[in-house]
């Protein structure tokens, strides 16, 4: 796929797995696609997926802080998930929804090339760390990663905030992005 409107295209005609049938509008990402930064997510939550946005709801109202306090704007991050549709109950993807989703996320890294790429949570950091397993070095160049806490968890546990924003500050500064 060589442009993002053949990727999303794909993306919102997809029935390769059952997912697509929680599916209720389509799904978009968030942010710029000349970003420095990428943001990956797990999947969907309850308001993403009336909205087909990443990060839209509490944690993502709670990122957005994050961002602005950070001084990054729309044009610096571009925001998505591993998959791209809401598994049910808002339970953890599966691995062969993860297999079968992980190429379109691939493919937006390869157009993107990000010079930051920050997993929030467990299962995108796992899939970025396991990259052989998902074929992650085929498309993506060695970048620098940043596996941070997901937001729900700050959410739950606000004196963590201030470390997440120390250490996405310092990277960014590290790598010149703003």
């Amino acid at each position: 796929m060589n442009s993002f409107s053949e990727i999303y295209e794909n993306i919102n005609k997809c029935d390769k797995c059952h997912l697509h049938g929680e599916r209720l509008v389509p799904y978009y990402y968030r942010g710029s696609e000349n970003a420095s930064i990428v943001f990956i997510g797990e999947a969907l939550g309850a308001e993403e997926q009336k909205q087909g946005l990443p990060f839209v709801g509490r944690s993502g109202k709670l990122l957005q802080e994050i961002l602005d306090k950070i001084g990054l704007t729309e044009d610096d991050y571009f925001i998505t998930n591993l998959v791209k549709c809401r598994p049910p109950d808002n339970r953890n993807p599966f691995y062969d929804e993860i297999v079968i989703c992980s190429p379109y996320l691939l493919n937006e890294l390869k157009l993107i090339d990000p010079k930051l790429i920050v997993t929030l949570g467990k299962v995108p950091g796992d899939w970025y760390s396991n990259g052989k397993e998902y074929e992650i070095n085929t498309y993506v160049p060695a970048k620098r990663w940043l596996p941070l806490r997901h937001p729900a968890y700050l959410l739950r546990k606000r004196s963590e905030i201030e470390s997440f924003v120390r250490s996405l500050r310092t990277t960014i500064g590290e790598l010149n992005i703003l």
